[in-house]
């Protein structure tokens, strides 16, 4: 009797274990079901401020044409940018382009006079080299490294006018290391010019933002002639490419018309050469800078 009972006992025993399986598959399934609800629930769910800023900044956006975060630095660096193309930045740039660039930002305050007198009698005056420093920053980054003798070696000079009377001409002569100061000395400038044509030679046509990075496209023409200097008629030619090898037109007036006259890149848009030029983003001061120009 006692056996028969255990062998119905052991009957059961699958059956009970089939029960559990199924309870088991079933109640992972549910929570499979319950962390594929929550996954799409989150996926449905807006970004966050953070998420949709970061999607923001990759999409290609159109700005102004004159936006501050790059129209001050091309207005400092345009006339070399015009004349060829920049693949490594500022180390493209000639020692005496540098010099002149950082040299334009200093401001008349910055200027000091000295006792110092030159060898015509005019005083010497200082800069310190940190604003200048600062400056080619400014235009083209913090890693910018530069050797500050070779300014002083290479004499740059700029039209600095405000500091002295009579004379807008400022020459570095000298770079002191010890305390960190260019000796500069000013002179007169040349004499008047007669009128001209007016010469618009240049314009910006694009300017794009994507991420970290500015595009600015800008159409230029290049301009010969001009001024009193030579005899009626004053002959005026109009070029599609700084090396002068595509003439587009050439212009001919009296020195009594020729103030009036008016010479556009729009006149001629469709020939003129386009410049595209990249600004990036200094992750360390969070400013833009200037990284490359090309000319096509």
């Amino acid at each position: 009797m006692e056996q028969k009972e255990t062998i119905e006992e052991r009957k059961k025993e699958p059956k009970k274990g089939i029960l559990v399986t199924v309870l088991m598959v079933l109640l992972l399934a549910a929570f499979a079901g319950l962390g594929y609800a929550i996954g799409a629930t989150k996926m449905a769910e807006p970004p966050k401020n953070n998420e949709k800023n970061q999607q923001e900044e990759v999409v290609e956006k159109e700005i102004s044409l004159e936006d501050e975060r790059f129209f001050n630095i091309y207005n400092q660096i345009y006339p070399y940018i015009s004349i060829r193309s920049i693949v490594n930045g500022y180390k493209d740039f000639r020692t005496y382009e540098l010099g002149v660039i950082g040299l334009k930002g200093v401001n008349p305050s910055d200027i000091i006079e000295t006792s110092e007198t030159t060898q015509w009698g005019d005083h010497y005056y200082t800069i310190n080299a940190d604003i200048f420093l600062n400056n080619l920053k400014d235009c083209f980054g913090s890693e910018v490294k530069v050797d500050l003798n070779a300014f002083a070696e290479e004499h740059v000079s700029v039209q600095k006018t405000g500091v002295v009377a009579n004379s807008s001409g400022m020459i570095v002569d000298f770079y002191d290391e010890n305390s960190n100061l260019f000796k500069v000395r000013f002179s007169g400038i040349g004499g008047m010019s007669g009128p001209d044509a007016q010469k618009i030679t240049r314009k910006i046509v694009k300017a794009n933002i994507k991420g970290d990075t500015i595009t600015v496209e800008e159409k230029i023409i290049y301009v010969d002639g001009g001024g009193i200097s030579t005899p009626d008629p004053i002959v005026i030619k109009i070029y599609g490419d700084p090396d002068r090898s595509r003439l587009l037109d050439t212009k001919e007036y009296t020195k009594d018309t020729i103030a009036s006259q008016v010479i556009t890149v729009d006149d001629y848009i469709d020939q003129a050469t386009t410049i595209t030029h990249i600004y990036k983003l200094d992750k360390e001061t969070g400013k833009f800078y200037f990284a490359s120009s090309t000319l096509n």
